[in-house]
């Protein structure tokens, strides 16, 4: 039988000499294919005689092999791969290199990959002595050397090279096809020492521009903060982020070749509806960072109008660090007393009390010199990291975006350093966005992992509130709640901004009253998962993925959280220049009904 292809020949396709011979989890090259009369042996063996026409490959151990090789000096020229035996064996046959189906573009190294690809061998196998001959073959199992070859190639077609001019000019090539995809924008300026201009990428993607226009926490707060040792050239990575009852949501993304304030300033591209409609030139009402001073003279640069204040954590954490310090000479017995008294006046709700416990601290403390002029410096500075009532929703540290780093570093990346910054592109504009798209998704398709957000988000405690005892005012969206401790105290909880006037509420974070007054009156807001509409949750699938399936379905009525139509100044007298927790007479509600009516952002930035 003879037979001349050269075309791809499968398993199932292969003539039935061979199939014995060749693992069947590859697809095979012939050339020309001939069956010849078998061959008996002296010791009358039946041998099985072919002939296989493809590539020659010829046995390491050959005259031909050791021709090409030539008259090289051997290290080891007794071992047995060195030595010519004359071998006449060859192999006529080319097998198809088939992809791994773990790569660098999907965040594995070429270990990684290898483990999960071996991992999925071995969950796969039927029993061990499949498993046993899977593992041993390396045309199904390959090893570590083939592994990285394949990664090598896929770094130097896809990525460039780590560094100089080839690695830029792909990035270049890569950033013009990202903003002609529609997928978002980026801004790119290359790195050039002669010119002393530095390397900067700016990335707003669609979903990011989503949350701009759709959440409005965004136009409240704004976390910043930066990391490095992304790649082996230590580009530092800036997010921008927000926050509401999902999580923390992306606003931005810059890449920078260092974290100068010169460097910051020149990174913005954010769209004109940025910050829900305040504008790119705006910004937030506040923003919060640890205390770095590039950072926050940075801001200060791009928007002089935004509040910089400090996390508080990173306060007190420096603070600590310098109590604990030897060369300060702080007794033993009196950090803890010390450190106490500085969370009191750190916590304080008012500036009255807050100037209660500093005279206090003075009084016990000053005794030492250097923590005199240590808190004296820290002191002059409290309006970055005094407590205010300020909407920032119960948000005084910036965990949001030190935890969305480490999701970054963990999940993103996996644990992966990059191999350079178009790769560090790539996962930012594609794994990044999937990864943020699936946690929207999972609030609008309500699925029961979603219940893993913070737990204050569910409101706790809300059943302890006396639902009977809460009432609706003439104004719109305002409802008045009593204390579940005290029996004479009442709050006012509006549910249009996601506010109440406890302690808790005042700054917008999540409060029992909120909940009581979401569950008794069916009614949504904004720190409340239970009480989201289907409206609500149509809002966050529209954030996910900005198709027509969801632009084409209709909800029942009732009020979205995210409605544009009225601005957050709108009710801001209400909530954040209330002095006293106490509800108001029923009487000058429709005084301040008005009054409300009038009020505007311009107003609510002043009175800040």
């Amino acid at each position: 039988m003879e037979s001349d292809s050269g075309d791809s020949a499968a398993q199932d396709s292969l003539p039935e000499r061979l199939k014995p011979f060749l693992p069947q989890c590859n697809t095979y090259l012939i050339e020309k294919f001939s069956e010849l009369p078998s061959y008996r042996t002296a010791e009358n063996f039946n041998v099985t005689q072919f002939e296989l026409k493809a590539e020659l490959y010829h046995c390491i151990h050959s005259n031909e092999v050791k021709r090409k090789q030539g008259n090289r000096e051997t290290k080891r020229p007794q071992s047995a791969r060195a030595r010519n035996v004359n071998c006449a064996a060859s192999l006529h046959l080319r097998i198809e290199r088939k992809r791994l189906p773990y790569s660098h573009s999907d965040g594995h190294s070429p270990s990684s990959a290898l483990y999960a690809h071996e991992d999925s061998l071995h969950l796969n196998a039927s029993d061990e002595q499949e498993l046993m001959e899977i593992l041993a073959d390396r045309a199904k199992n390959p090893d570590y050397d083939y592994v990285a070859k394949i990664f090598q190639q896929y770094r130097e077609s896809a990525l460039g090279s780590r560094n100089s001019k080839p690695m830029f000019e792909r990035l270049k090539q890569i950033v013009e096809d990202y903003d002609d995809s529609g997928q978002g924008r980026a801004v790119l300026q290359e790195y050039n020492a002669s010119s002393g201009s530095v390397f900067i990428l700016c990335i707003v993607t669609n979903l990011m521009s989503r949350v701009h226009e759709k959440i409005r926490q965004s136009e409240e707060i704004c976390y910043m903060d930066a990391s490095a040792a992304f790649d082996p050239l230590n580009t530092s990575i800036t997010l921008l982020y927000s926050s509401c009852a999902v999580g923390a949501l992306p606003l931005g993304v810059l890449f920078t070749s260092d974290e100068l304030e010169i460097t910051l300033e020149k990174v913005t591209i954010l769209p004109s509806h940025a910050f829900y409609g305040r504008g790119a030139e705006v910004g937030p009402i506040v923003f919060l960072t640890d205390d770095s001073s590039a950072e926050r003279n940075s801001l200060e640069l791009c928007w002089p109008q935004g509040i910089r204040l400090l996390c508080t954590f990173h306060v007190l954490q420096a603070f600590w660090r310098w109590l604990h310090d030897s060369k300060h000479h702080i007794k033993k017995e009196d950090r803890a007393p010390i450190m106490e008294k500085m969370k009191k006046i750190l916590y304080s709700t008012s500036g009255p009390e807050m100037d209660v416990h500093y005279n206090e601290f003075k009084q016990k403390f000053y005794g030492y010199n250097l923590l005199r002029k240590h808190f004296e410096l820290l002191w002059n500075r409290r309006q970055f990291w005094a407590r205010t009532r300020l909407p920032m929703r119960e948000n005084n540290t910036n965990n949001y975006i030190e935890r969305s780093f480490g999701m970054l570093k963990d999940i993103i990346f996996a644990r992966t350093q990059a191999f350079n910054p178009v790769q560090i592109f790539h996962f930012i504009t594609m794994s990044m966005e999937r990864f943020y798209a699936r946690r929207l998704l999972g609030i609008a398709h309500k699925h029961p992992g979603h219940l893993r957000i913070a737990r204050r988000f569910l409101c706790p405690g809300w059943e302890k509130v006396d639902a009977n005892l809460i009432q609706k005012t003439n104004i719109d969206f305002e409802f008045i709640a009593p204390s579940a401790s005290n029996s004479g105290i009442f709050y006012i909880v509006n549910t249009k901004i996601g506010a109440c006037t406890c302690p808790v509420g005042i700054s917008g974070g999540p409060c029992k009253h909120q909940g009581a007054v979401a569950m008794k009156f069916h009614i949504s807001t904004l720190n409340f998962i239970p009480s989201l509409t289907p409206n609500d949750r149509m809002v966050y699938g529209q954030l996910a993925e900005n198709s027509s399936f969801y632009a084409s379905l209709r909800a029942g009525p009732g009020f979205s959280p995210q409605d544009q139509e009225t601005i957050l100044s709108d009710y801001s007298d209400n909530f954040f220049n209330d002095e006293t927790t106490e509800w108001r007479e029923l009487n000058e509600e429709n005084e301040r009904n008005e009054r409300n009516k009038e009020t505007n952002n311009a107003e609510f930035n002043t009175l800040l």
